[in-house]
């Protein structure tokens, strides 16, 4: 039987809170630790999404059908205006603390247009704290 400590991280994954199992809080019961088959799930072995970096703002898309893009508009402090297709990911970086607003145009499905449904609209950026944004998309068809 193994009795140890565990730290516990709190990962905030679009607007929701999530916890991972990292590892012994106390690094010299890791040496005491021996390998099982039913040891400890980490959060790389989990999937457990990383929390943002500070200073980047990260937009996930899902519901596109495989080879299609939305176009993503960010706007933020000191007129900073981007805006990029994104299939499944894109990660803003570098950038200034404060707060941001995403807007994800509508993308057209075989004739049919679809709307995205956005997370959070605005969201803030810290040095030390990023930002997660989903849009999904729903086939109309």
């Amino acid at each position: 039987m193994i009795s140890s400590a565990f730290r516990v991280a709190a990962l905030a994954v679009a607007g929701s809170l999530a916890a991972a199992l990292v590892g012994p809080a106390n690094p010299a019961a890791a040496a005491s630790m021996h390998s099982s088959t039913q040891g400890p799930t980490t959060a790389a072995a989990g999937r457990v999404a990383a929390p943002a970096k500070g200073r980047t703002l990260t937009v996930q898309v899902e519901g596109l059908r495989p080879g299609m893009a939305a176009t993503v508009k960010v706007k933020g402090p000191k007129r900073y205006k981007k805006s990029a297709n994104v299939a499944a990911r894109k990660t803003f970086k570098k950038l200034r603390p404060g707060k941001y607003s995403v807007r994800a145009m509508p993308v057209t499905f075989d004739g049919t247009t679809a709307s995205a449904a956005i997370s959070k609209s605005k969201v803030k950026v810290t040095k030390r704290r990023g930002a997660t944004v989903t849009v999904t998309y729903t086939d109309p068809g």
